[in-house]
């Protein structure tokens, strides 16, 4: 059943001082939103860390190492073990969970928002602002999601069953041989930024946010001109005196494809490795991504709270 909902009009304030920035400069609109992305990610991490209990969220940690043992899951301890021998390794898959995985989410999206919405390009691509639009709302959706399962239902991750020793039995313990793996002497930056996602492993919001990223490079609408950029190679059969001529796609499809595999499988391993998450953890997050962008259009629910927020603050948001 559809309603019709009442939203404030902005239009009488379209020649505002501050109407005409966001005119000029339309992604500061988006500066806010991911402002507000940024917010949900850490409350997320902060809440569940102030209201969990240890013991809480470590049960859970141990159950989710029983249903991937159950599923033929349980793959971290060899990751993890194979970048312990390996610091230089050890040390980037840090630095990639740590900060560059958020880096990257901010480039992206940066990148994503020129080339589907900036104006005065020459070939603009066939989705236009509606593909950027997407894909900001289901990161916002993926951030609500994760934050009511990280509530409902904390989870520890693998790095700190350390602290586990003396609480569970032995033989419970060998199951469990992960390590700190962030030292405080070296990443100062990563320790404060892990010690803040104590009890959020479920569901990894890190490899969801990564999925998206990579399916929506892989997938990425190219504009017309660089469509037709592409060569062809010919497959001789000499028994059969045949051909089988392929077409291959441009360079610029081949680099898109191999980022967008590239990525979350990055992402991934790192997770893995520096014992940040299960891998019970990144399939809940690929179906995340999956549910997020299938029902992004609900966060349009949202529209006359945007619209009313604009109108208290007497701006016009520009139309794109």
């Amino acid at each position: 059943v559809k309603s019709e909902i009442w939203s404030p009009d902005t239009h009488r304030f379209h020649d505002g001082f501050l109407s005409k920035v966001l005119r000029k400069y339309p992604f500061s609109v988006e500066v806010l939103y991911g402002m507000l992305v940024y917010c949900i990610y850490h409350l997320t991490r902060l809440f569940t860390s102030a209201t969990s209990t240890a013991a809480i969220a470590r049960a859970h940690a141990e159950q989710t190492v029983h249903l991937e043992h159950r599923l033929q899951l349980f793959s971290e301890l060899p990751i993890h073990n194979y970048f312990l021998r390996h610091p230089l390794l050890l040390r980037w898959a840090n630095e990639i969970t740590a900060s560059m995985h958020m880096h990257a989410t901010i480039i992206f999206l940066v990148g994503l928002f020129y080339y589907t919405t900036t104006r005065n390009r020459l070939d603009a691509p066939p989705a236009g602002p509606r593909l950027y639009e997407a894909c900001r709302r289901a990161m916002v959706l993926a951030s609500l999601v994760a934050f009511d399962v990280a509530t409902i239902w904390p989870c520890m991750p693998p790095r700190l069953l350390v602290e586990a020793v003396g609480v569970t039995g032995e033989e419970e313990w060998r199951t469990f041989r992960f390590s700190r793996t962030v030292p405080s002497s070296d990443f100062q930056g990563a320790s404060s930024l892990w010690n803040r996602t104590r009890y959020a492993a479920m569901p990894s919001l890190q490899f969801a946010y990564a999925l998206l990223i990579g399916l929506t490079i892989f997938w990425l609408p190219l504009a017309s001109r660089t469509r037709r950029r592409y060569g062809f190679y010919t497959l001789r059969f000499p028994c059969t005196h045949r051909c089988l001529r392929l077409r291959l796609p441009s360079r610029l499809r081949l680099l898109c494809c191999t980022i967008g595999l590239a990525y979350p499988a990055v992402i991934f391993v790192a997770t893995i490795a520096t014992a940040n998450h299960f891998v019970l953890d990144t399939v809940v997050g690929a179906v995340l991504c999956a549910v997020a962008w299938k029902g992004n259009k609900i966060m349009l629910n949202l529209l006359p709270v945007e619209d009313s927020l604009f109108m208290l603050a007497a701006v016009h948001k520009p139309e794109r």
